[in-house]
């Protein structure tokens, strides 16, 4: 059985595959519906996975193929929590937000080539990706991420809200506010409320747009909100998109049409496929991914090469190391090694010396190569040999790993970002 999980700031969402190959939420108790599973202010969102996973479990059973979509800073805690509550038979993969929204796109039909920006709102942050799409690859070629004090989403919550009782919103008035504007019309009865509100403020800006509980949203306070909302959007969007590129616009914040238009800007807006949430789109995507519906295409593009030496005709000679060929690297997946018709090679280390190595990254079959950086490489003995890998983290950071080739825990090398385009590269 397969599964997606989309860790949030303020929503834990789970989704897979119904009978008709259609991904969608899953259903659990304390859903919202439209959202996923809450999480109350201060609470921690791994406690809230964890409780998700397991009311999936005694509800479903347990997963087995489980694809991951969390916070950087909180992905292997994640992933240690959802193998915990599956059990060790469970296979879960991590995989990048940006990747599983595009797989929502992918699926559905042909998405064009080249450039794409994905843009994606959230209650934290913006984060904007320059993107470029091959006819089975996906490839970030550059982010941004801004996250203001007191978030996005979360901010723009609270400026709907006001302050409650201790100063914050209270927990009642936000999870109402979730369930209304999950609902069909609710943002643009918000959007055109304030718009009248900026146009005739003495007129308008009393104006309920919505009544939750015992307090109302005023159209005033709309318009305040949504004009701080789009002033982050813009400011986070705006220097990693080129003019008339596609924008792909995802996040809670994406169901109103003025801010979709403000990450937008001089690009035109690429819509995900007819129907979807833009609020969920992204564990939607997941959920494809995890079925195994739809390839993600994130596996790096180019082959990895390290510097190295070789005896020849008797003579120390400078030779390049094809660790791992394009397409073998894949995000959170294990070390690629050096081989040969199979079996790993075992190299000599640096030697009584340190040693520098390059490292370069080449567009197959024999394009250009760009230089990834240079590593020193500490002095090893005569005798030792050693595999040599490299890894790529969920995140798109790779490492070099050289693992003794008699046994012993590996040497690992950070390499950050492997670059996604090569100068020259046909694209």
């Amino acid at each position: 059985m397969s599964l997606a999980v989309d860790v949030g700031t303020r929503f834990v969402r789970l989704a897979r595959l119904g009978a008709d190959r259609t991904p969608g939420l899953v259903e659990l108790p304390g859903t919202v519906p439209g959202e996923g599973v809450r999480v109350a202010p201060g609470q921690d969102p791994v406690e809230v996975l964890a409780a998700a996973c397991a009311a999936f479990r005694e509800r479903y059973g347990a997963a087995g193929d489980v694809v991951l979509v969390a916070p950087a800073d909180r992905a292997e805690e994640c992933a240690g929590c959802v193998a915990e509550v599956f059990g060790a038979a469970a296979a879960v993969r991590r995989l990048h937000p940006v990747v599983a929204a595009l797989a929502l796109l992918r699926q559905a039909g042909p998405v064009p080539e080249g450039t794409v920006v994905v843009c994606l709102l959230g209650a934290a942050a913006v984060e904007a990706a320059e993107c470029v799409l091959g006819p089975h690859s996906v490839s970030v070629r550059r982010s941004v991420r801004h996250a203001p004090d007191g978030g996005v989403g979360v901010a723009f919550d609270a400026a709907l809200l006001g302050p409650g009782p201790g100063g914050a919103p209270d927990p009642a008035g936000l999870e109402e506010l979730a369930a209304v504007r999950a609902s069909p019309g609710s943002g643009d009865r918000l959007e055109l409320l304030a718009a009248r509100a900026a146009r005739q403020p003495d007129r308008w800006q009393d104006t309920a747009v919505f009544r939750l509980g015992g307090r109302e949203v005023s159209a005033g306070a709309a318009h305040r909100a949504l004009a701080e909302l789009r002033g982050h959007v813009d400011g986070a969007v705006s220097g990693i998109r080129p003019d008339g590129v596609p924008v792909l616009v995802l996040g809670g914040p994406a169901r109103l049409a003025g801010v979709r238009a403000a990450a937008v800007g001089t690009g035109r807006e690429l819509a995900p496929p007819a129907g979807t949430d833009p609020g969920v789109a992204v564990v939607l995507g997941a959920a494809l991914v995890a079925a195994g519906a739809v390839d993600p295409g994130d596996r790096y593009p180019h082959a990895v090469l390290l510097s190295a030496r070789q005896v020849l005709d008797g003579r120390l000679a400078g030779a390049e190391l094809l660790v791992c060929r394009a397409g073998q690297l894949a995000p959170g997946g294990p070390p690629v090694y050096a081989a040969r018709d199979g079996h790993r090679i075992a190299v000599g280390g640096a030697g009584p010396r340190p040693h520098e190595v390059r490292l370069s990254v080449r567009a197959e079959p024999d394009g250009p190569t760009a230089a990834v950086r240079t590593i020193t490489l500490p002095a090893h003995g005569a005798g030792e040999r050693f595999h040599v890998g490299v890894a790529m983290a969920a995140d798109g950071r790779a490492r070099l790993v050289l693992r003794p080739a008699v046994g012993g825990p590996p040497h690992e090398y950070q390499l950050g970002e492997l670059p996604g385009v090569i100068e020259g590269e046909r694209l």
